[in-house]
This record gives C-alpha cells, sequence and structure tokens, in this order.
C-alpha cells in the first residue's frame, strides 16, 4: 500500500499516470515465475472490492525503467516482479454527471458491433 504522494509522483512519471492523483495505490508484487495472467486477475479482483467499497480504481502498470526503480526506492527485492498498480479513490461526482445516461436508450445495438456465426 502506497499513501506516500512522492512515490505516487514518481509512479505517474513511471507511465502510471492514475497513480499521482490517487489517495492510495496498491502496487502488486509477486513472485517473478508467476503469471501475469494471475497479476491481471488479481488486479481486477482489487478493482471490483473498491467498486462494491463504493470507491473507483484504475489498473495500471509501470513502464520502462519503472519497475526497477519503484523495487530500489521500496526496498522490494530482485526477486520479485513489481509492475502493475492498482489506485484506488473516490470518484469525480461531476465527472461522473458528464457521462452518458446509462440504460438501454444509451446503448448501442448489438448487431453494431457484435457478429454470429461469421463476420
Amino acid at each position: 500500500m502506497v499513501r506516500d504522494p512522492e512515490v505516487r509522483q514518481k509512479f505517474a512519471e513511471w507511465g502510471a499516470r492514475p497513480a499521482g492523483p490517487a489517495p492510495l495505490v496498491l502496487l502488486l508484487i509477486t513472485a517473478t515465475e508467476q503469471s501475469a495472467f494471475d497479476e491481471g486477475r488479481l488486479a481486477e479482483r482489487l478493482a471490483l472490492a473498491a467498486r462494491a467499497c463504493g470507491l473507483g480504481s484504475c489498473v495500471a502498470t509501470l513502464k520502462n525503467e519503472g519497475p526497477d526503480e519503484a523495487k530500489k526506492l521500496l526496498g522490494i527485492p530482485e526477486d520479485r516482479r513489481a509492475r502493475t498498480l492498482v489506485s484506488i479513490g473516490y470518484t469525480d461526482a461531476e465527472a461522473r454527471k458528464a457521462l452518458p445516461k446509462q440504460g438501454a436508450a444509451a446503448r448501442k445495438p448489438v448487431a453494431e458491433f457484435a457478429h454470429y456465426d461469421r463476420y
């Protein structure tokens, strides 16, 4: 769990921009031999748990030297992977009002983007 604003800003500079303004960032630390698929599933479940608590979330990854720099900055062992982040916070009420209205009337018809049996 990363609450330090300076560390979160570093994450944003290393490619995980949603981490910068978020009040809380979870950096997923996994064994290097663990599947990236499993890491993604963990991130998804954390995002779902945040939503269940009435919070917003965003999954992002550290780019380029970011994972190595994060490990140095936070004292994470070399044999661990640290690249996926889940930023958590309260959603912006004004931004939510600007979203398109939910419901069947606001959705595209399925026939516009789905194909059955053949393209």
